[in-house]
């Protein structure tokens, strides 16, 4: 199911269907609401059994989308030029896996809209160097400056 998923919402971005914006907004949003706020290890207490299998990741309202899927909704919704999504691409910049970082940056750069530049630009003190330099390459794009 999930490479149906992802290969949906890559084609919709392909396909460019200005109607499909919203609902690739609503799995980016969805996603970044529902981030783990835990790291699923260390979660027994002492003098318990430990399970085989790993702990879940506690989650704030449910799990959310898989992470792949996500990346071709933002990947999608940055050839789209799908401004209507800046907010959401916006957010995903803090999102905890870092992959989702990188590809959002680099969505708000083909958007080509200056309002993406604060955002980016908080993005290039990011802690892995893979976002920072897809918020350079973002930036770059939008302003014609040189980062980095």
């Amino acid at each position: 199911m999930t490479r149906v998923s992802e290969g949906a919402a890559r084609a919709l971005g392909e396909i460019g269907d200005e109607t499909a914006v919203p609902h690739l907004v609503k799995l980016v949003g969805g996603f970044i609401k529902n981030a783990p706020l835990k790291a699923p290890h260390k979660l027994v207490s002492k003098g318990t059994k430990k399970s085989s299998k790993p702990a879940k990741p506690v989650r704030k309202n449910g799990a959310g989308a898989d992470p792949q899927v996500v990346l071709s909704a933002i990947s999608s919704l940055g050839v789209m030029k799908a401004r209507g999504a800046l907010e959401a691409l916006a957010r995903a910049l803090t999102a905890a896996r870092e992959e989702v970082r990188a590809a959002a940056a680099s969505a708000l750069g083909n958007l080509g809209s200056p309002d993406a530049v604060k955002p980016l630009e908080r993005s290039l003190l990011d802690p892995s160097k893979d976002v920072r330099a897809s918020a350079a390459r973002a930036l770059e794009m939008l302003t014609g400056r040189t980062y980095l």
